[in-house]
């Protein structure tokens, strides 16, 4: 189940958002794209292989992931699916 699943929760509100997990898309640059969408919500996940990210206490990991949900943007450290 959670293999076919993106699942977001949103931090301000605690709402879980389930949405169902697509195909990859593999753009020039190292890395994936996740597009989706779930009853009027859309959701596009972009995972950046190659773009290292930092957080504020100074961790550094090596995926950077965008994340487009209705049109907002958030940017933050991540994995691989």
């Amino acid at each position: 189940f959670r293999a076919e699943r993106i699942r977001l929760t949103l931090t301000e509100t605690g709402e879980e958002l389930v949405f169902a997990k697509p195909e990859p898309q593999y753009p020039r640059w190292s890395g994936s794209i996740y597009e989706t969408a779930s009853g009027a919500r859309t959701l596009t996940v972009e995972i950046r292989n190659y773009l290292p990210c930092e957080r504020e206490d100074r961790a550094t990991y090596p995926i950077t992931v965008t994340i487009r949900l209705d049109g907002r943007e958030l940017q933050g450290c991540g994995r691989e699916f």
